[in-house]
């Protein structure tokens, strides 16, 4: 698990930048497990993601009925404790609605 006193703040600035423009939070498994997820077709910066917070980069997926669009690249972060920390810390960076996305989000977690 990444150390997060050891987080730079200009890390979790451009993450929760990153979160903003491409970013989702979604109940799992019947609402039992949060997770954060980051689709993108450049995979570096979800490389980055990974390097600051963890979580896991799976892909490339393909769409075989649009055989001219990029693969895309998929980050996750799950656990609680883990969810929490990243917007507890990226929380100054985040608009009004992704702020409503993650409380929303929370206080659903079973």
């Amino acid at each position: 698990m990444t150390d997060l006193a050891a987080i730079r703040d200009i890390d979790i600035a451009w993450s929760a930048g990153l979160y903003e423009g491409e970013g989702t939070i979604s109940l799992v498994n019947k609402g039992r497990w949060p997770t954060i997820a980051v689709n993108m077709t450049d995979h570096e910066p979800l490389e980055r993601l990974q390097s600051v917070w963890g979580g896991r980069i799976n892909g490339p997926y393909s769409n075989p009925k649009k055989p001219t669009h990029k693969p895309c690249w998929r980050w996750n972060l799950t656990g609680r404790e883990r969810i929490a920390s990243f917007f507890e810390l990226a929380w100054p960076w985040l608009s009004p609605r992704r702020r409503a996305q993650a409380e929303h989000a929370m206080s659903n977690w079973q």
